[in-house]
């Protein structure tokens, strides 16, 4: 099975993280998906983006 690698920049929050990675597991053929880095927590801020 072919592994592919992609990078998606500008997520900085655990929502962020939490949409990509339920949106690429609907691909078809996507078994594995993970974030390679934590999510970047920025103080005062929301929890949600935008």
């Amino acid at each position: 099975m072919a592994e592919r690698h992609y990078t998606v920049t500008g997520m900085s929050c655990e929502h962020c993280v939490a949409g990509i990675t339920e949106e690429v597991s609907e691909v078809p053929g996507a078994h594995f998906v993970r974030s390679s880095k934590p999510p970047v927590r920025n103080p005062g801020r929301s929890s949600r983006c935008g």
